[in-house]
């Protein structure tokens, strides 16, 4: 009698107050599944970064080598008179291979189609006066850089010679 008596006082059939309750139930566990399901995404998110991070720095460490062997190549195919060596064709595959990499991980050479230097881009390494050119002119990039265009991120600043003149 005191379940009757206790599902009158709240005006609900004990069925009714008992289907609530299990509905509530599930979803605080769906909830709980939500909360612990999108925790586990961060994590996955986080570990998937830091893998691409440490990649990124391995082929990073490579760009040296890379921008060494195209000028190799270019000053190797500028002075040969005749056919180029085959090494030099071998050496050029595994440049272009190098660079395919990269821009399957959205890496481009940063460009300068104005010739201006920019803080964000680049490293200043050394100036020179050109009194017919404008300052912050890029006479020289000594060291390329590298931007990650998906990100819109500088992974490597370019080291560059500009002009300064002193007024």
């Amino acid at each position: 009698m005191s379940d009757s008596a206790g599902s009158e006082i709240s005006g609900q059939p004990p069925a009714t107050r008992g289907k609530k309750e299990f509905i509530r139930g599930k979803l605080a566990g769906f909830q709980t599944k939500i909360y612990e399901l999108n925790r586990g995404l961060r994590e996955q998110e986080q570990v998937f970064r830091s893998r691409e991070e440490e990649l990124l720095g391995r082929i990073m460490s490579v760009l040296d080598v890379m921008d060494g062997l195209e000028e190799e190549i270019a000053a190797v195919k500028a002075g040969s008179a005749g056919p180029v060596p085959r090494w030099v064709v071998i050496l050029g595959s595994i440049q272009k291979r190098l660079q395919g990499l990269l821009e399957s991980r959205h890496v481009f050479p940063i460009e300068f189609p104005e010739h201006k230097a920019s803080l964000n881009c680049c490293k200043v390494v050394e100036t020179r006066e050109a009194g017919h050119m404008e300052d912050e002119t890029i006479l020289t990039v000594v060291k390329k850089g590298y931007l990650n265009r998906r990100e819109n991120r500088v992974l490597r600043k370019a080291e560059v010679v500009t002009v300064r003149n002193h007024a």
